[in-house]
């Protein structure tokens, strides 16, 4: 797997790095497996980062470990094992590792659930030994690139919905949607909700779906601060017809 580069790329950047690996997979794996990468990838650089500044103020490692998790749990003490991207990225069976850890980390994070659901879904465990290896490496290899810890989790939300609707409509641009098919384009409410956390939406926010479809978008922003004492977001939702 390629080292990374400690590039922190821009939207521009990144969704060129999406399109390659789209056409890399194209009619042969679910395109979701690329927003899952995309996830961790960001989830891993974010706490990475946070473990470093924590190193600066002065904390050993083991205890920047767990102030990191604090907001999710990418350090196992139970087995003494970071969860992290680049962990995953040292095995020989990439594919297998990213599986394990990844199911590891839906256990440990109650809110990050869902990625057992995706990693069974999209039958990831099964690419280890198909045709299609060897281009799920050259995706691996192309997230290697970059640093995300850096990017704002807007930048990467923003990004996240373009894949989506790329995906959906066949390699076309977003802007060449044919008018009245924008509703065809589905996210799986599990995909939707891991978007959700990437966000960290706060109360009070002002959330805009410019794609509205179902509306999981929208309703997975509002489970994400009904529990606070005064829940409150202005949601707003577009609707081409």
């Amino acid at each position: 797997m390629a080292k990374n580069r400690n590039n922190s790329p821009a939207r521009d950047e990144l969704i060129r790095a999406l399109k390659a690996g789209a056409d890399y997979i194209r009619g042969g794996v679910d395109y979701k497996i690329l927003l899952l990468f995309l996830f961790y990838k960001a989830l891993s650089d974010k706490w990475l980062k946070a473990v470093e500044d924590y190193r600066k103020e002065g904390y050993s490692n083991a205890r920047a470990y767990l102030l990191a998790n604090q907001d999710y749990v990418l350090f196992d003490e139970e087995n003494n094992k970071l969860l992290t991207w680049y962990e995953a990225m040292k095995s020989k069976e990439t594919v297998m590792e990213l599986v394990n850890t990844l199911l590891r980390i839906a256990r440990l994070n109650e809110k990050l659930s869902d990625l057992q659901i995706l990693v069974e879904r999209l039958g990831l465990r099964n690419l280890q030994t198909s045709d299609k290896l060897k281009a799920v490496n050259k995706i691996l290899d192309k997230f290697n690139e970059f640093n995300f810890s850096r990017v704002p989790y807007n930048v990467i939300g923003d990004v996240y919905i373009w894949m989506l609707n790329y995906s959906v409509l066949k390699g076309k641009e977003p802007d060449q949607i044919e008018k009245g098919k924008e509703g065809e384009s589905y996210t799986p409410k599990e995909v939707a909700r891991l978007l959700v956390q990437l966000l960290e939406i706060e109360n009070g926010a002002t959330i805009l779906n410019p794609a509205l479809g179902s509306g999981i978008f929208l309703i997975e922003s509002y489970n994400c601060v009904r529990d606070r004492d005064e829940p409150e977001l202005m949601l707003y939702g577009q609707v081409w017809d």
